[in-house]
């Protein structure tokens, strides 16, 4: 039987157009946040916990590598982009869910991902300011991850618009406040096929 193209966890997705995308757990007894099967690991030391979610200011960190198409690690950093000796952070990208690897579009997924970013390069890990909650059930921090100094970039929206990621948050939580730009953009994406949307199934909610 064909996996479907993400199916880690159960998500809702509105906006005009509604689009929802399959997110059945690949194996049975999984549920909503379920860990995903990671990418191979590079050998860097990650941290056990995560900022509080009372920590509302911007963590100005650098990238360390992408785990998988929704999911970064980066290192926190001071001034000067020199390391503060904190562990390794593992980002989940707040509002958007993408294929496991092992899934349709998974690999595509991972190296678009890949590809937005350079070694070491400074991310800033932004928090959502009414989230009640900014750590998930696996321990990742929960927020929208910004690169680029003048020009920013946005990588959770840039993923969507590219038919990379699909726009999502869990059931039961509040939308995140970006929410329904993503979700407008993904639509758009699945109904121009692009991305892994060129090869990959969309389900209409």
């Amino acid at each position: 039987m064909n996996k479907p193209p993400i199916p880690a966890r159960t998500a809702k997705f509105i906006g005009v157009g509604v689009l929802a995308v399959s997110l059945l757990a690949v194996t049975t007894g999984c549920s909503a946040g379920d860990t995903k099967e990671a990418a191979p690991a590079a050998s860097t030391t990650t941290a056990a916990a995560t900022p509080s979610a009372q920590a509302r200011k911007p963590l100005n960190t650098q990238f360390v590598r992408v785990i998988d198409g929704d999911t970064i690690e980066v290192q926190p950093v001071k001034a000067g982009q020199q390391p503060t000796g904190e562990p390794n952070i593992k980002v989940h990208m707040l509002g958007i869910t993408a294929p496991d690897a092992s899934a349709c579009g998974g690999a595509e997924s991972i190296a678009y991902l890949t590809d937005l970013f350079r070694p070491n390069e400074p991310v800033a890990v932004t928090y959502e300011p009414t989230l009640a909650d900014a750590v998930d059930k696996d321990g990742n921090t929960l927020a929208y991850v910004i690169t680029g100094s003048g020009v920013t970039q946005d990588i959770g929206l840039r993923m969507v618009d590219t038919g990379n990621a699909a726009a999502s948050y869990p059931e039961g939580k509040t939308a995140p406040k970006r929410f329904e730009q993503y979700a407008s953009l993904g639509t758009i994406a699945v109904d121009q096929k692009t991305g892994i949307w060129a090869s990959c199934p969309a389900v209409r909610g």
